[in-house]
């Protein structure tokens, strides 16, 4: 049974490319697994006809992750046709937990593995999702959920969330972008 707990609502922080890279981190190495078990790189999941990506990092125990399943499936619902793709990476549980999880909520945007298929906090510290976090300044153990977003017509800048989506926050920005062109 999942224990309730406090949200872990957090603010898109926007943040330029050229910071990133000062920071030693780099979205395209960013990596994950498709079901069979290939990897694959995150951030080229985007389709030429999409305006915006957004990536979100889980763990089927989180507690956070549970609370939003169901806003992110609306989000996602209410905006794929108008370019926006999500793509859910599962981190720190099994193919089969991941599943689901995916399945509970009918999220039913394209799905990765993340790096880690346990909740291992030594083997935790040598992945670059967990070394990306802790560049940016994420001070979570297992940072989930984490957000990453990235506009086509802007790839000069990335957004983050190192936490839950603030629902007016991301609506209102995807109102401004995707809708109005």
């Amino acid at each position: 049974m999942i224990k309730l707990k406090p949200h872990e609502y957090a603010p898109v922080q926007w943040i330029e490319l050229a910071s990133l890279t000062k920071l030693g981190v780099d979205l395209t190495k960013l990596k994950g697994r498709d079901l069979i078990g290939n990897e694959i790189e995150l951030v080229n999941a985007y389709d030429e006809e999409l305006k915006v990506l957004i990536l979100s990092f889980y763990a089927e125990w989180c507690t956070n992750c549970h609370y939003e399943a169901t806003p992110l499936k609306k989000l996602y619902s209410s905006h794929k046709s108008n370019g926006l793709n999500m793509v859910m990476v599962m981190n720190y549980s099994t193919k089969e937990k991941s599943l689901s999880f995916v399945n509970k909520y009918g999220l039913d945007m394209p799905l990765a593995l993340g790096e880690l298929d346990e909740k291992n906090e030594r083997k935790r510290n040598n992945t670059q999702f967990h070394q990306f976090r802790k560049k940016l300044g994420d001070e979570r153990a297992w940072g989930t959920p984490f957000h990453i977003i990235i506009e086509k017509d802007k790839p000069e800048k990335v957004g983050i969330v190192m936490g839950e989506l603030i629902g007016k926050e991301i609506k209102n920005y995807l109102a401004n972008t995707i809708l109005k062109k």
